[in-house]
């Protein structure tokens, strides 16, 4: 009965290392899991002051973590106490305080020449844009990306017309 007491008032303690930090990392996630599901997950456990909730991929697939982006260090640990039996699909996430991603959004690899491919790493999978994204593969290597847009012109895309754009992925 005690000591379980005591680890309660230890993680209430401020650590030295959390000082400032504005980002709660989640861990365990579905790899099905949705921003949209972690905004009701913000809303179901009431979150204070989240700006942002952002999944981090690798090569554009999921890696099952998720950051949630504070506007102030002071609702951190009211948040992570929140999150401390929290799940997510019905499976349970663990939460941890963090220092921000470390994912350069639209960074390029190093051996290409820029604009020309994305390695879909980090949060976001490394898009500027927040618009909706598909990554399809399959495709032959030598394939154009102007070749893939005249492939896809055949399908009914909806408000695509002046906004699709075929963009190689390395992967």
């Amino acid at each position: 009965m005690f000591r379980s007491t005591a680890i309660r008032r230890m993680r209430d303690v401020t650590r030295p290392w959390d000082e400032g930090r504005t980002h709660i990392q989640l861990r365990d996630l579905p790899r099905s899991a949705l921003p949209t599901d972690l905004r009701r997950l913000c809303i179901r456990e009431q979150l204070l002051g989240v700006t942002d909730v952002t999944i981090d991929y690798h090569r554009f697939r999921p890696t099952g973590r998720a950051y949630l982006t504070l506007a102030h260090t002071d609702q951190l640990y009211k948040n992570l106490q929140a999150l401390e039996k929290s799940s997510v699909a019905s499976l349970p996430i663990r939460a941890f305080s963090s220092p921000p991603p470390q994912s350069n959004p639209g960074r390029l690899h190093r051996s290409v020449p820029e604009g020309q491919v994305l390695t879909g790493n980090g949060s976001h999978g490394g898009i500027r844009s927040r618009m909706k994204h598909v990554v399809i593969w399959g495709f032959p290597g030598k394939m154009s990306e102007r070749a893939v847009e005249n492939y896809l012109q055949d399908f009914r895309l909806d408000n695509v017309k002046d906004l699709s754009e075929a963009v190689k992925v390395m992967l």
